[in-house]
């Protein structure tokens, strides 16, 4: 996929909604992200707009920034994936912003067996292929690494893509195919379908929690993993 220069054609305002949950988030971006937003997130609805200020606004001059109004800068990056890893983090702090007596986390979380289980894990542990292998049979992908936690203990699903980083396991190519990826420089985003991407919007109810260390996962009690939600919030943009 091509890199966005300042002269390519701007794809416009679009308004990202979750109707549902009352959310929406206004988005000012070239038209590569207008496509990567529509092949990539799930459970969102698309409005083509023309606003005065917009929420978030990706500028490109050689490289792309990411501006959130709110928040300023979130990131600059030239390659186009990874610029769209942070616009989905920009997204994901609006949401949080939007809603009540909410907080967003660093997690992962999928369903299997009617239960809906979180893992925490430190940068790098492996939660995305973690949530990859559960996912791309039986189980459902919640996210691979940001949740929505609200007062009443529950979660929201953001319907982000799983994100790997490059170079991708052989083996996880070979079980999903090539065709499953979108690949920029050092990351690649999974097609949604590819593991059942739950949509956006939906609150869910916690069964159980895991902590993931050093590609091994156990149990934990529930005190403990609420515990390490609270430890686990992000208190101000960072690049994912």
């Amino acid at each position: 996929m091509a890199l966005i220069h300042k002269d390519d054609t701007l794809g416009g305002g679009l308004i990202l909604s979750l109707p549902e949950q009352g959310l929406y988030v206004s988005l000012k971006c070239p038209a590569e992200f207008h496509l990567l937003a529509s092949r990539l997130l799930s459970g969102w609805s698309y409005k083509a707009v023309t606003l005065k200020k917009y929420d978030i606004s990706v500028i490109s001059d050689h490289k792309n920034s990411v501006v959130s109004k709110k928040y300023g800068l979130i990131g600059r990056h030239k390659d186009i994936i990874s610029t769209f890893n942070v616009l989905l983090n920009a997204v994901a702090y609006e949401v949080t912003d939007k809603l009540e007596y909410c907080l967003l986390v660093h997690a992962a979380a999928f369903k299997k067996d009617d239960e809906h289980i979180i893992v925490v894990g430190n940068k790098k542990a492996g939660k995305s292929t973690y949530i990859v292998n559960q996912c791309s049979s039986a189980g459902e992908c919640i996210s691979d690494d940001l949740v929505v936690w609200d007062n009443a203990c529950r979660i929201m699903s953001l319907g982000f893509p799983v994100r790997l980083r490059r170079p991708i396991d052989d083996g996880l190519v070979t079980k999903l195919g090539k065709q499953s990826f979108v690949a920029g420089s050092s990351l690649a985003f999974v097609n949604p379908k590819s593991v059942n991407q739950l949509p956006a919007g939906k609150w869910i109810d916690v069964s159980k929690f895991q902590l993931l260390e050093q590609k091994q996962t156990q149990s934990i009690d529930t005190a403990a993993g609420y515990k390490e939600l609270a430890n686990r919030t992000i208190p101000q943009p960072t690049t994912r």
